[in-house]
């Protein structure tokens, strides 16, 4: 038995592009993609490759879980507050990014077992059901959550993107079977996230200005004490990087040395319970360095703790 690290990538994702001197940079992907693929080669692991095809019907079908009839109609016919005007193309991007997770989703569903399922323009958290927000257009992981707890899965949603991932937790909120933690620097956008709704599974570690490592590890042993209470099925990992020092869009001042800690708590408690984690890129405004490192050192050192359960056990 292996350890499965499946990434879902297309350099369609390139095609996301929101207007000159806008902070999103897809070129953030195609890096973090390119570093998972030295790594592996360089330590012999096998990654499954995933290319999400345009199929606007299937998106729109399964959107409508998670979104409502009008605000789907406008972005069926090409419009949204994330842009200008009518663009189809800007359209067609953002559901092949919300249809990379619902391949990894199905992926998982259909072969259920412990592994890394990683899709780099994923977790567009701030989305809600009858907008978009702070650059997201469609909530895949508020849908990838909603998928399976049909299926009778327990779900914690994580997140530790330096922005409250206000859009998974306002659409979760009334799932009795998924529980939201978001780990986000309380000074900026969107603002929300300063309190806990612990009756309806909404948590919230709202920090500091200028929080760093060890506030980031603290919050992080609560998550997974809350994961313990909550016993999940899977968990599913927003690994922004906008938290990392220097960032322009939040003040926060983590080092990959401190995401990395972070990547191999969550590692080490899913793999000892034999746990599938999906993780989503979500924000990083450092597109060129930072962003495509901490997104790449995350699905590393998730496997690494992954296969080294594997190798532990009786069975390995």
């Amino acid at each position: 038995m292996t350890v499965p690290v499946t990434v879902a990538y297309t350099p369609e994702y390139l095609d996301w592009r929101l207007g000159a001197g806008h902070p999103t940079n897809p070129e953030r992907a195609r890096l973090a993609v390119e570093q998972i693929r030295d790594w592996a080669a360089a330590e012999d692991v096998e990654v499954r490759w995933q290319t999400p095809t345009l199929d606007l019907d299937r998106v729109f079908g399964e959107a409508p879980q998670v979104h409502n009839a009008r605000y789907l109609a406008e972005l069926a016919a090409g419009r949204c507050d994330e842009w200008s005007g009518t663009d189809r193309r800007l359209r067609d991007v953002a559901a092949l990014m919300f249809t990379g997770t619902l391949d990894l989703v199905e992926d998982l569903l259909r072969d259920w077992r412990p592994g890394i399922w990683f899709n780099p323009q994923g977790a567009k958290h701030h989305a809600h059901a009858d907008r978009s927000s702070g650059f997201c257009v469609l909530n895949d992981m508020a849908y990838a959550a909603t998928r399976l707890t049909a299926d009778g899965k327990r779900v914690l949603y994580a997140d530790w993107d330096a922005h409250h991932g206000d859009g998974v937790e306002a659409l979760l909120l009334d799932n009795p079977r998924a529980v939201t933690a978001s780990i986000h620097d309380r000074t900026i956008f969107p603002g929300t996230g300063r309190g806990s709704r612990p009756d309806l599974g909404g948590y919230n570690w709202p920090l500091a200005r200028g929080a760093g490592d060890a506030d980031l590890a603290e919050a992080i042993g609560e998550v997974l004490d809350l994961a313990e209470q909550e016993e999940p099925d899977v968990v599913l990992l927003a690994c922004g990087a906008d938290g990392l020092a220097g960032d322009p869009l939040s003040s926060l001042t983590y080092t990959l040395e401190g995401i990395g800690a972070a990547a191999a708590r969550i590692g080490a408690w899913t793999a000892e319970r034999g746990l599938p984690v999906v993780v989503g890129g979500a924000g990083g405004y450092q597109p060129l360095t930072e962003t495509p490192a901490a997104w790449a050192l995350t699905v590393s050192t998730l496997y690494q703790a992954h296969a080294g359960a594997l190798h532990q056990s009786p069975a390995g």
